[in-house]
């Protein structure tokens, strides 16, 4: 998800999409989309903010307990689900 942000740049130079597509991903684990959909529910049934690009970021996370650095105050609604915040 990070990536494709990333890349979706309209500014982005070619050598800086060469420099993002040669960074290493993470492989997703098993059962990955269904967890992260049961947790945007959760959160959009408590009446809180939950945007799929965000809940899928911070599921990835929430998998490989990383903590995830940050400007983005929405983020602060995954914290409570055990998500750590830089």
């Amino acid at each position: 998800m990070v990536v494709t942000e990333a890349l979706s740049n309209q500014f982005l130079s070619e050598d800086g999409a060469s420099r993002i597509q040669a960074l290493p991903m993470i492989d997703l684990l098993d059962d990955y989309w269904i967890r992260a959909g049961k947790m945007r529910a959760k959160l959009i049934r408590q009446q809180r903010k939950a945007k799929l690009g965000d809940a899928l970021i911070a599921q990835v996370c929430l998998d490989y307990d990383a903590p995830l650095i940050t400007y983005d105050g929405d983020f602060d609604n995954f914290v409570d689900l055990g998500l750590k915040l830089l």
